[in-house]
């Protein structure tokens, strides 16, 4: 199967982001090469070490510091999900760092 590209999944804290495997899955078979991304407190809703594993790379949780490398590629795609109210509102006020 061609790669799809990055694929960027974005985990906040809701009882829907224990489901955060089956969409990696799904995602990977479709062809995208996934990377993790979680609120501080949506690690609190997933198995960080088990979606590590279907990756191959580690969950990212906190904010990198600007003096820090970029160690995830380019996105291609990104999925938010579930997506709360709070990072609804943080992306549309413009509050959410890269």
């Amino acid at each position: 199967m061609t790669s799809r590209g990055v694929l960027y999944h974005v985990v906040c804290a809701a009882p829907a982001a224990s489901d955060a495997e089956t969409f990696v899955d799904l995602a990977q078979a479709a062809g995208w090469r996934v990377y993790v991304i979680a609120t501080p407190m949506g690690l609190r809703f997933i198995d960080a070490p088990r979606l590590a594993e279907l990756t191959g790379t580690r969950v990212r949780s906190e904010f990198r510091m600007p003096d820090e490398p970029d160690e995830l590629p380019t996105a291609d795609a990104v999925v938010v999900a579930p997506a709360t109210f709070n990072t609804i509102n943080k992306w549309a006020a413009g509050l959410s760092p890269k």
